[in-house]
């Protein structure tokens, strides 16, 4: 099934190249060539929840997935049928969220494989960052976590930005760097 999500996701980059789509291609060909590294390639990524800054993943050398991005194609594509009733067979919480439901489905399934770990921050979603900690759990790997305070104060950016360098350093730890934060500000600016 996962040569399926694959070759759906090359004839999406195809697709969209040939009708001059430049952002779309080079979004669908950034996630193809992510999955190929993970799932042909064998490296190891983190699952992030779509909050979580990618210019503070972009620092290390290691695949990131967001989930709900790729939930979002494998749904669009129908990879699974009924996949929240698969998930719920499964043990997947009902209550949960269906994106969360369907990304936990492709490790269950194999369309890709376990993860290093997990990567959430409290903002905005419950469900994504509570799955996050439940699947770390459950597939035994590290979560790491960011709790963005609530209230809104002089000192939230600056606990916010301790937390963000505490991140980096516990990943530093786990994931080499592989290039420096001033590239990072320079490539996303």
């Amino acid at each position: 099934m996962s040569n399926n999500f694959l070759s759906k996701l090359d004839l999406a980059v195809r697709y969209h190249e040939s009708i001059g789509e430049q952002h779309m291609t080079y979004h669908l060909r950034n996630q193809l060539n992510v999955l190929r590294n993970i799932t042909e390639q064998k490296k190891e990524y983190l699952v992030a929840t779509y909050y979580v800054p990618g210019e503070l993943l972009e620092l290390l050398d290691v695949e990131v997935v967001y989930m709900e991005r790729l939930a979002g194609l494998a749904a669009a594509w129908r990879i699974f049928d009924k996949p929240v009733s698969r998930a719920i067979a499964k043990g997947f919480p009902a209550c949960s969220c269906s994106y969360q439901a369907l990304f936990d489905l492709l490790i269950e399934e194999e369309i890709i494989p376990k993860p290093a770990g997990f990567v959430a921050l409290s903002y905005a979603c419950n469900d994504a960052w509570k799955y996050c900690q439940t699947a770390a759990e459950k597939y035994n790997v590290p979560f790491y976590y960011i709790d963005v305070p609530k209230v809104m104060g002089d000192d939230q950016p600056k606990h916010f930005a301790k937390q963000l360098e505490e991140l980096y350093q516990q990943l530093k730890t786990s994931f080499p760097a592989k290039t420096s934060m001033v590239d990072v500000i320079v490539a996303s600016n």
